[in-house]
């Protein structure tokens, strides 16, 4: 009998037990949720995986330990700034901005909140850089190497004399690029530029260069995303080669590209939201320049314009779409 007794009242001792831990746990805070606002002119087709991806290799999961929030504009820079606004009312810990236009009014729209960029060519041009300010990031150096894509296209298309230069006049990156282009571009080289500010222009824009007779077609970056879908088809059906903007327009069928490495500065830029959501300031976090970058080239579209790339450049291709 006293042995039942015992019994029971271990059991009742364990129960009690639990419920204690039960109610202890309840009562601890829920883990907090940071939210990470990402703003762009227009996501590419890998951007919102790249970043995911770089987010988790550093602790960080949507929908786990942080909120991502995203506003695009789909093309249209006009919509930035508003979209900028409505970012900020999600009360963000944090925010990725993607591309100039986006970095630059993110950086108009707060003070306070640190700011992450990449794919900046010129950090300049952001207008928040400051003694103690909020925008850091990862630059890509657009202008440096803007002269390396024409030396890199005309590897690869070497007979091409007269290049024409394609660039989105509403990115404030393509500026310093004009007049590192236009010093390139001596004799025996020809170069005629034209503004491209949506997809609609790049068909008139494309019967002007055949009727220019155009060797080859050169993308300044920035915001050339929009028009790539349509430089590519007119490009195979003109058979005219083209300088795209990225290693995913080679993937989509764009002749060859030569860019700072994606990946590189994604993985880059989470390592600083992961450091900035753990407590340190973006004025302690200098902006960082790539270190890789890459060259691909697109053979199924070179056979389907008839242009035959010598081995010796393939060779050096980083990525080969075959």
């Amino acid at each position: 009998m006293i042995g039942a007794r015992r019994a029971r009242r271990a059991v009742l001792a364990a129960i009690a037990s639990v419920i204690a831990c039960a109610v202890a746990a309840a009562a601890q805070p829920a883990p907090k949720v940071s939210v990470v606002g990402v703003l762009t002119s227009q996501p590419g087709p890998r951007m919102v995986e790249q970043l995911t991806v770089a987010l988790r290799a550093v602790g960080f999961e949507d929908g786990r330990n942080i909120r991502l929030v995203l506003r695009h504009a789909e093309g249209n820079l006009d919509r930035i700034p508003a979209l900028a606004a409505d970012l900020m009312a999600a009360k963000p810990d944090v925010i990725v901005a993607i591309n100039t236009p986006a970095t630059r009014a993110a950086a108009q729209s707060t003070r306070e909140v640190p700011i992450v960029f990449l794919a900046v060519g010129d950090p300049a041009v952001i207008g928040n850089l400051r003694p103690g300010g909020n925008v850091t990031g990862i630059a890509n150096l657009a202008a440096e190497i803007a002269t390396k894509r024409l030396q890199v296209l005309r590897e690869v298309v070497p007979a091409a004399r007269r290049i024409a230069v394609l660039f989105n006049p509403g990115d404030p990156v393509t500026t310093p690029q004009v007049p590192v282009i236009e010093r390139a571009l001596a004799a025996p080289l020809e170069g005629r530029f034209w503004r491209v500010r949506s997809a609609a222009e790049v068909a008139p824009v494309f019967r002007e260069i055949v009727a220019w007779r155009g060797d080859a077609v050169l993308w300044l970056l920035g915001q050339q995303h929009a028009m790539m879908k349509d430089t590519i088809a007119l490009g195979v059906k003109h058979r005219i080669p083209a300088m795209v903007g990225s290693r995913d327009d080679v993937d989509a069928g764009g002749l060859v590209a030569y860019n700072a490495d994606s990946d590189e500065m994604f993985q880059r830029a989470a390592a600083y939201v992961a450091r900035i959501l753990g407590g340190a300031k973006p004025v302690d976090l200098p902006i960082e320049q790539p270190t890789r970058f890459v060259f691909a080239v697109n053979l199924k579209t070179s056979r389907a314009i008839g242009l035959t790339i010598a081995p010796a450049v393939l060779l050096r291709a980083d990525h080969v779409v075959r």
